[in-house]
């Protein structure tokens, strides 16, 4: 009697929090491959680009126009923040987020994204280079928009973890500190 009482309250609780917990459920995403909005130059060899948000990310605002790569490497005017994937040839099962670094004013995307992705495939990981919102480009939410970025990423990555092949202990955060290192 008292286990029937047991699995009638396990199952109740189950069954009512049941649409709580599918909010928690991973966003779908329109995977794609082919154009962005993005220069050539800064996602050269990445195979799959996933945008974080659909449509217009939270809030709205963002600058206007096309994103610019300076020579130096430094992207800016990202009104769509992405995620370029990066697989290597044999993957091992972990995964890299990679940020790159700019001090939130642009993201150097040569030598603090597209190197550390190739490094990480050379060695059987596969690498996710988020392309970030910049807080001085007119976001509504300002300072927050690369946290919730990075947050989408993350969500993003571990949701899809079996799409991509990746045991999921097995994602790592690396968001690079350009700004600081001279």
């Amino acid at each position: 009697m008292l286990l029937k009482r047991r699995l009638f309250t396990l199952n109740a609780a189950a069954t009512l929090t049941a649409p709580l917990l599918s909010r928690c459920a991973p966003p779908s995403y329109d995977f794609h491959t082919g154009k962005t909005a993005y220069p050539e130059e800064a996602l050269p060899d990445g195979d799959l680009h996933i945008p974080l948000w659909n449509g217009t990310p939270p809030d709205g605002g963002g600058p206007q126009g096309e994103p610019r790569l300076s020579s130096h490497g430094a992207l800016t005017n990202i009104a769509t923040p992405i995620l370029s994937i990066h697989r290597p040839d044999r993957p091992n099962g972990a995964a890299v987020i990679v940020a790159g670094g700019g001090g939130y004013r642009y993201i150097q995307i040569g030598k603090e994204g597209i190197l550390p992705a190739r490094w990480l495939t050379s060695l059987g990981i596969i690498a996710f280079v988020l392309l970030y919102r910049l807080p001085g480009e007119h976001w509504k939410d300002g300072r927050m928009a690369p946290f919730q970025d990075a947050q989408r990423a993350i969500r993003l990555v571990r949701g899809h973890a079996r799409t991509f092949g990746i045991e999921l202990p097995r994602v790592l955060w690396r968001r690079f500190l350009s700004d600081l290192s001279g």
